[in-house]
């Protein structure tokens, strides 16, 4: 870490124990930030910690589905969330059959290692979840009309 010589101007190396006491912080949280120099500088302004980009838990099913959803879509069919649930369910069915099992009393399907949820649909005033965003998917509500 540089520090400010006896000459004006001159720069000098101190160490990260110097470092610590002055900025009242533990010596391996200085390394630390050493370390990670660029991931802290790429924070945005006012940020508290540095995420990275969302990755899906399962991208060969989010990709299958959005190409179903594309190919619906085109023709004209009304897209509902019920629609993304159930075609999710067969699509991971086919692509992971060993993931999930069958109760036998109740004929109810249980999907070991994958939770399907209505997280990526809410009212259209709340900001979509990155993965809408990421395949430019919209839920539109439609209204009965009178008459």
């Amino acid at each position: 870490m540089p520090k400010k010589g006896g000459l004006p101007g001159e720069m000098v190396t101190i160490s990260l124990t110097y470092a610590g006491v002055q900025l009242q912080v533990d010596r391996h949280l200085l390394r630390e930030w050493k370390d990670s120099k660029d991931k802290i500088l790429g924070i945005k302004k006012g940020a508290m910690r540095a995420r990275g980009p969302s990755l899906s838990r399962e991208p060969k099913l989010e990709f299958k589905l959005n190409a179903k959803f594309e190919s619906k879509r085109a023709i004209g069919r009304i897209i509902s969330s019920l629609w993304f649930i159930k075609h999710a369910k067969a699509i991971y069915q086919e692509l992971y059959p060993r993931r999930f099992s069958q109760d036998e009393v109740t004929g109810r399907f249980d999907y070991t290692f994958f939770s399907f949820s209505n997280s990526w649909f809410k009212v259209l005033s709340v900001i979509p979840t990155a993965e809408i965003e990421k395949s430019r998917i919209a839920v539109e509500i439609i209204k009965k009309k009178d008459g």
